[in-house]
């Protein structure tokens, strides 16, 4: 028979079949016994005689036991052998009570893991403040999430390094979804969001994320968007990655108005934070780059437009996302952009727009939407040209003949027309 019994391993008797563990305490070296067999290695003792505190836990190596008597031992955490002197770690399964080993201490902080014996999945973080492990069964925890300690009751958050796998802590609990963080131990950058639709953390290794662009979430493949509203430091997201550049937003925290812009050349987030500060088509300059740019939003897709100089109103301006060619005019009275814009890949404003001398203008296929003036038509149908019945040119020169004769000022109460239908009635 083999001499390979370790000190509080599972004893199966010969006689009489039934198990039991022995552990000597290591301050008084008295016997303690467990009838039933369910002391879990690592575990804190009590010592039956002399009542005080005591661990042990066996190298995966050499099988020597290592004593904690100041019980300095925590499941999850990296040991040093005191007698062959290498490196392993211990779980304790939350599932089936196995314990798992780690050869090459290689278990990263939170990572999901599969017990040997049960096959279930579980994850485990050790305490920053007390060291106790804290676990998951049902694998729901996130690298970055505050985590309660469940036995000091502290709260901290922790994240593994992209680049050498090392855990950075923050023992506070004031991690920032979105800064850029360097690892304490190699140096190097990263950044993190977790996911506003499923909670996944997304991790930058290269922190090149900006706050504004749209992302797609590497699980659930949502697209959202992260901002930080810059009066009082609120994070904030958009679930649907909805934000358009430059667009006014309002803080849900502070109730705040501000807007965003990402700059062109080096996509840093530009932020301005007074009430209407900002209006599209209007220098702006980059205060990371020092470049500056033009800026105005497509009327189909919504994605930002960037110009060299000043767009001019009124021009054909081509998306270079959508391929749809828009048409901005800028209101004199509120700064606010309208637009026309036809859908069509290969730039052709002309299509057809027939007047049936009734009260509306019907515009098929391909058409700008309605300016002031086809407005003001459907309002005075009796004052339409009869010989302008149909016509392959675009509306506006349509309108410009059949409106001979017409006093704008007459046309007070239009009707609020979306200039993204194709058919006006």
């Amino acid at each position: 028979m083999n001499a390979n019994y370790i000190e509080g391993n599972v004893v199966d008797c010969c006689a009489c079949k039934k198990s039991f563990q022995v552990m000597i305490c290591t301050l008084c070296s008295s016997s303690n016994i467990w009838k039933n067999a369910d002391h879990i290695e690592g575990d804190k003792v009590t010592c039956s005689n002399c009542k005080k505190l005591f661990q042990k836990v066996s190298c995966t190596h050499c099988n020597k036991l290592n004593n904690f008597p100041t019980l300095g031992y925590h499941e999850g955490l990296c040991l040093t052998c005191a007698y062959c002197s290498k490196k392993f770690q211990r779980i304790t399964c939350p599932h089936c009570g196995k314990e798992g080993f780690w050869k090459n201490a290689d278990y990263l902080q939170g990572t999901r893991t599969s017990c040997w014996s049960c096959k279930n999945i579980f994850q485990c973080v050790n305490c920053f403040h007390c060291n106790t492990a804290n676990k998951w069964l049902e694998s729901k925890y996130e690298q970055g999430s505050v985590i309660a300690c469940r036995s000091c009751s502290k709260s901290f958050q922790q994240m593994n390094c992209p680049h050498c796998k090392t855990t950075n802590w923050w023992k506070n609990a004031n991690h920032t979804q979105g800064e850029v963080i360097q690892c304490h131990s190699c140096k190097e950058k990263f950044q993190h969001i977790a996911c506003p639709n499923c909670s996944a953390a997304n991790i930058w290794k290269e922190a090149n994320y900006h706050h504004g662009q749209r992302r797609v979430c590497f699980h659930c493949t949502k697209p959202f968007q992260m901002m930080q509203c810059p009066h009082c430091q609120t994070i904030e997201f958009f679930t649907t990655g909805s934000y358009r550049q430059g667009n006014p937003t309002t803080c849900i925290t502070c109730k705040k108005a501000y807007q965003l812009l990402n700059c062109p050349y080096c996509k840093s987030a530009l932020y301005v934070s007074s009430p209407g500060g900002y209006h599209a088509n209007v220098l702006v300059d980059c205060c990371s780059c020092n470049k500056s740019f033009y800026h105005l939003n497509c009327s189909k897709c919504g994605d930002a437009e960037y110009f060299t100089a000043p767009y001019q109103y009124g021009t054909l301006n081509k998306c270079s996302s959508c391929d749809v060619t828009s048409q901005y005019i800028k209101c004199i009275h509120c700064n606010n952009i309208d637009f026309w814009h036809c859908i069509t890949q290969k730039n052709d404003c002309s299509g057809r727009a027939s007047f049936d001398g009734a009260i509306y203008i019907k515009v098929n296929d391909y058409i700008h939407a309605p300016n002031p003036e086809e407005i003001i038509a459907t309002k005075y149908k009796s004052k339409i040209v009869n010989s302008a019945i149909t016509s392959h040119d675009p509306p506006r020169r349509i309108i410009h003949e059949v409106l001979l004769g017409i006093s704008k000022d007459d046309g007070t109460a239009v009707p609020n027309y979306s200039s993204w239908q194709r058919t006006i009635q």
